[in-house]
């Protein structure tokens, strides 16, 4: 049973780490800059952060820089979420055509 909840721990931990860390600039590189995100490198990123997450979670480390890329990358990252999922959304759906014919 405690394995199971730790595989859960991780799991959980990896999907944050990509919604609040990675998701958003891939969304703002797709819209802004025109770049099409590659999976190895959102791969990467994700287990990059998750690992640092996670050591900072289990050992209660006091690492000045650490602290702050965790909590502050959390709380901006939740922000950025939201608002890129509200713009993809006002976007995809309160688009005019563009090729009217008059």
């Amino acid at each position: 049973m405690k394995k199971i909840r730790s595989y859960i721990f991780f799991v959980i931990i990896f999907f944050v780490t990509y919604l609040f860390y990675v998701f958003p600039f891939e969304i703002l590189n797709k819209y802004l800059l025109n770049e099409e995100s590659n999976i190895k490198n959102s791969l990467i990123n994700t287990v990059i952060f998750t690992s640092l997450i996670i050591y900072y979670l289990k050992s209660h480390n006091t690492f000045a820089p650490l602290k702050f890329f965790v909590y502050e990358g959390i709380g901006i990252g939740f922000i950025s979420f939201w608002v890129v999922c509200i713009g993809t959304v006002s976007y995809t759906h309160l688009t005019l055509p563009t090729n009217r014919e008059v």
